[in-house]
């Protein structure tokens, strides 16, 4: 948790002023054919060909973390934090933020 004068790790309370943050990126996306697509062209395979079509079908899926470190004098703290579409920019926006006023 981060205020305007500290940051609190579970190690206790410190003064933001003077740490320093880092975010890293380890989060991959990958495309998949979704379970339903498979067996709806299965299941429509005997009946024409066009059930073929809905192996085509892509669905993006997120996996990984993104790893944010906060480290101050006498402290540091590390953390995971889950991915989906959009989680790491705001992660990004954030530690942004918390640089601002540890500055």
């Amino acid at each position: 948790m981060v205020t305007e004068n500290s940051v609190q790790v579970p190690q206790g309370r410190y003064p933001l002023r003077g740490t320093t943050w880092t975010a890293q990126d380890l989060t991959q996306e990958s495309e998949v054919t979704p379970t339903y697509a498979i067996v709806l062209g299965i299941l429509l395979l005997p009946l024409c060909l066009l059930g073929l079509l809905f192996l085509l079908i892509r669905e993006k899926r997120y996996f990984g973390f993104v790893v944010v470190t906060v480290a101050g004098e006498g402290f540091s703290h590390t953390t995971h934090v889950a991915v989906g579409p959009t989680t790491a920019q705001r992660v990004y926006d954030q530690v942004a933020r918390a640089r601002e006023l540890a500055a």
